[in-house]
């Protein structure tokens, strides 16, 4: 079976934040009822835009998204362990995306956040090991950026189908009020963004969370290593929806440089096998009110989520 395409393909509907003076707890109101917000350029989102790309070309060197062309797979897999590393650490960086996040959604003395997190998604031939990668050159006569499908086997081989499963981010024990924000650090088109599955939103979907524990999970694991440590993805669980041809109606996006969707943690969605030529880097940053985890607090409906543990833990708060 491949990875591709095989229900209908449609766009995701993506919400303008009402003009005005609207409350922030109202904004995030629609979000934990399933909304998806779309934040145009700003002068804000500039400058991340401006730091973020001169770190990753410091690790990656001139023309990051071709990087995986010119270094080796341990080389690149390399420079994106640095390069997470470097952007989780930045502070300033962080100040610029909570700057968005207080401007519009949160609180600054109510804000607790996981610092942003670098996405670095290269085309999905260079992810595999050299054997695996050689079969699938012989298997299949590519036209050059034509977009072709790859089987589970081969990516379940190479320890990479964590990467592209389906999953709502609560299923990673992360707090049913949290929002995330993803920037978009070059354009976005359908076939480089992710999957949205949006129908689900307030529907279960069979899965395994009830097998995630949150520490166990950050001991062994932990954000990052997935793509540089193929033994480890391949122990490790990630919890994901059991049944991926049953989910019907994947809805994908598109940005611009320097956009932004906002989105509740609680929707279903998925990385598909990158494509296109060149490698995607984007930006993510998760956040929850604090006035949302008290009883009462606004919360995306829990449907299906059993994980156990708690990543709020390791969140930190915002210094006012």
């Amino acid at each position: 079976m491949n990875i591709s395409d095989s229900h209908k393909i449609s766009t995701l509907p993506l919400s303008k934040l009402e003009a005005g003076c609207t409350p922030l707890k109202a904004r995030r109101r629609v979000l934990t009822e399933g909304q998806i917000i779309h934040l145009p350029v700003s002068g804000t989102s500039r400058l991340v835009l401006e730091r973020a790309w001169q770190h990753i070309t410091e690790v990656f060197g001139a023309e990051p998204r071709l990087a995986h062309k010119r270094l080796k797979r341990p080389e690149f897999l390399h420079c994106v362990s640095e390069a997470k590393q470097v952007i989780f650490q930045d502070r300033e960086l962080r100040n610029l995306l909570l700057d968005i996040l207080c401007n519009t959604f949160n609180s600054r003395a109510g804000i607790r956040f996981d610092p942003p997190r670098l996405r670095v998604v290269p085309p999905w031939q260079s992810l595999l090991p050299e054997p695996l990668a050689h079969e699938e050159e012989e298997e299949e006569e590519e036209e050059e950026g034509a977009c072709q499908p790859i089987s589970r086997s081969t990516l379940a081989e190479a320890g990479l189908l964590p990467l592209f499963s389906t999953h709502r981010d609560t299923f990673y024990a992360n707090p049913q009020s949290q929002i995330n924000i993803w920037l978009a650090l070059h354009d976005v088109g359908p076939q480089d963004s992710f999957r949205f599955y949006p129908q689900y939103f307030d529907e279960p979907v069979a899965n395994d969370s009830h097998l995630f524990n949150y520490d166990n999970w950050k001991e062994d694991v932990g954000f990052g290593k997935s793509q540089s440590n193929h033994a480890e993805s391949k122990k490790a669980l990630y919890p994901q929806a059991l049944d991926e041809d049953a989910l019907q109606d994947p809805a994908v996006f598109s940005l611009k440089e320097g956009e932004a969707i906002v989105f509740a943690a609680a929707h279903l969605h998925g990385t598909s096998p990158h494509c296109c030529p060149d490698t995607r880097f984007s930006l993510d940053m998760r956040a929850v009110e604090s006035e949302d985890l008290q009883p009462g607090g606004l919360q995306a409906p829990n449907r299906d989520n059993k994980s156990q543990g708690s990543s709020l833990q390791d969140y930190l708060k915002l210094e006012v």
